[in-house]
């Protein structure tokens, strides 16, 4: 009797009889882009649902395949529900274009697009993406200590940025400081976040711009550290061959 009854329940719940019906699906709109840099081609969205700190943003082209863009994430405000997507235009014949944008589980179509993508053209592979603004600032790590004077991060820092900030923390602050307990927690989500964005052919100025600084390495192969937070990793290490990534690899704690 109990088995019956339970499979009653789940049919209606399935059948969206029950309370707990399932929330709407965030929608995506087309927002007004600034005006672009020169070189440089812009796509401005807005979504109904609050952003993450770390959207997953796909495109696909004209034929519904991805576009295997590499994304740097640029950090900005908490909770946003605006996003701007930045790359440079291809100065060579362009192979696709984004004709579909993809933030979570949110779909929109943008018809024939600007973002053009031409695999051949490294710089042109690379997506910035800055949540919560629709203008193009590059953070910087004293706007980073700015913001965390109260005790307390209140925007979205990218990983570089969040690494560079930890790297001016003095050796010698006050031991009751929590500034560097907070920004190398963060650093580590972010860096996390970003490492995972990053796979073979990521052209290396990207991931530079990604990750910051390298901690070490040479030439072929270089390796960024942060500390752990809430998980083992605290580093990656990434193998270039003609100024790609050819191999993309995380650092295990421990």
């Amino acid at each position: 009797m109990r088995i019956a009854l339970l499979a009653a329940a789940l049919a209606l719940t399935a059948c969206g009889g029950g309370h707990h019906a399932a929330a709407p699906a965030c929608r995506l709109t087309r927002a007004e882009a600034p005006s672009p840099e020169t070189g440089e081609h812009s796509l401005a969205l807005g979504s109904s649902c609050a952003l993450g700190a770390a959207p997953h943003v796909r495109l696909f082209g004209l034929h519904g395949h991805v576009l295997p863009f590499t994304y740097v994430l640029e950090g900005g405000a908490k909770g946003s529900h605006a996003l701007l997507l930045d790359k440079y235009r291809c100065d060579i014949r362009w192979r696709d274009l984004a004709h579909t944008v993809a933030v979570g589980g949110a779909r929109l179509d943008i018809g024939r697009s600007l973002l053009d993508w031409c695999p051949a053209e490294g710089v042109s592979t690379v997506v910035h993406v800055y949540a919560g603004r629709l203008v193009r600032t590059r953070p910087t790590w004293r706007s980073v200590f700015r913001d965390v004077y109260d005790g307390r991060l209140d925007r979205v820092w990218p990983c570089a940025t969040l690494r560079e900030a930890v790297s001016h923390l003095p050796d010698d602050g006050p031991v009751y400081s929590r500034v560097g307990t907070i920004l190398g927690r963060a650093a580590a989500h972010a860096c996390d976040a970003q490492l995972r964005l990053l796979a073979r052919g990521a052209p290396r100025v990207a991931v530079e711009q990604a990750l910051g600084t390298p901690s070490g390495g040479g030439a072929r192969c270089e390796r960024w550290t942060w500390r752990p937070a809430g998980g083992a990793v605290d580093g990656a290490r990434v193998c270039f061959a003609q100024g790609r990534a050819a191999l993309v690899q995380s650092a295990v704690h421990g």
